[in-house]
């Protein structure tokens, strides 16, 4: 037996052991039978192929050709699915096809390794198909153009996809096909923030605009207000905050009150959440920290969640604002190392800054701060 022959039969056997522990344990939280029968038989298959038997190979075909019916009926015809399913089985088979014509006598040499070129041009052209594309959605070939409903209402950006919904759809045609070539700049704004590469830095984010006003952060979270129809800076707010990675800021949050204080103070509230995890309020008019808010203005977002080590927790989606909550969640370094911060979601109220509700993934029982001794 060649070392190519012993290296494809030790291979064979590997993956079925592999797939036969793998699949018991998925047995265990209820998975398919698939994997264990299939693990067993390569196995069974590995050690048969050692031996120089020919039923290893039969055994090898008899996996491919019974993942077909087993792949269509737990995920239907749709190829994405059926590829991770089939494609080793097949490729497998048509590699155990070509090896036993090597072992045939003269006269079934020939017909063994047709069929083995055969599969194995069925499991080329089966993987070819995945530089095709699918699931594509196309519009009905000939179908006119017809533009969106026309809405000239004044109409604010409030959040980073429009409006809370996220559907980041906006119902305007001024701006439209027939005249979006003819748009020139009307002016620049520079915010003055360095992007440092080294940290991953990324100038990513979606400006807010309520009524005349344009409100942008950098990657460092430096936060500007700007007049929409000059450029001109209003105010500029830096929460001199760093991280040693992943430094950018997608966008920000807007709240306001529903009933204004007598003073006017932070009615309205522009909401940031830092690349070093913490949740600030500013007044929308004049750019200063919301007193009321936290403390003063600032809410920790470290609170309850034990030890975090620079750059392994914090913020870098916009956050939410849902009627008087602000939703976020966290950026969570993974499998980097034990005992790392939760990427536990939480609300805090848009008014005092108080922890609302939080939802933990990996501890559903804890739904607030977390009890002594736990995070």
């Amino acid at each position: 037996m060649t070392s190519i022959n012993r290296i494809f039969a030790s291979l064979v056997a590997l993956m079925g052991l592999g797939l036969l522990l793998g699949g018991a344990y998925l047995l265990t939280l209820g998975g398919s039978f698939y994997y264990v029968l299939a693990g067993w038989a390569y196995l069974s298959a590995g050690v048969m192929l050692w031996r120089r038997q020919i039923y290893g190979v039969w055994l090898l075909v008899a996996v491919a050709v019974l993942s077909v019916p087993w792949a269509l009926w737990e995920s239907g015809t749709f190829y994405w699915a059926l590829f991770p399913r089939l494609l080793v089985p097949a490729a497998l088979a048509s590699i155990g096809l070509l090896l036993l014509s090597t072992w045939l006598p003269a006269d079934s040499r020939r017909r063994i390794r047709g069929l083995g070129v055969l599969a194995l041009l069925g499991t080329v052209v089966f993987f070819g198909f995945a530089f095709t594309p699918h699931g594509v959605i196309s519009p009905v070939p000939g179908t006119p153009f017809t533009a969106a409903a026309t809405n000239t209402t004044p109409s604010n950006w409030s959040a980073y996809g429009r409006t809370t919904a996220g559907t980041r759809y906006a119902p305007f045609t001024q701006i439209n096909r027939d005249n979006v070539q003819d748009l020139k700049v009307a002016w620049t704004y520079r915010t003055g923030a360095k992007i440092e590469l080294d940290k991953g830095a990324v100038d990513s984010n979606t400006p807010l605009q309520i009524e005349d006003t344009l409100f942008t952060c950098t990657p460092d979270d430096r936060i500007a207000a700007i007049d929409a129809d000059t450029g001109i800076e209003r105010w500029k707010f830096d929460t001199h905050s760093a991280s040693p990675m992943w430094n950018r800021c997608r966008g920000l949050g807007y709240y306001k009150l529903k009933e204004a204080p007598a003073d006017g103070v932070c009615a309205e509230r522009i909401v940031n959440s830092t690349i070093d995890a913490r949740l600030i309020e500013l007044d929308a008019k004049t750019g200063k920290q919301c007193p009321g808010f936290g403390s003063d203005g600032v809410v920790d977002l470290k609170q309850g969640m034990g030890d975090v080590k620079p750059g392994f927790y914090f913020q870098t989606s916009a956050p939410l604002v849902a009627r008087d909550y602000i939703i976020i969640s966290g950026w969570v370094v993974d499998n980097y190392s034990r005992g790392e911060p939760s990427g536990v979601i939480r609300a805090f109220d848009a008014r005092t800054g108080a922890l609302a509700w939080a939802w933990d993934l990996g501890n559903p029982d804890i739904t607030g701060l977390p009890p002594a001794g736990q995070t």
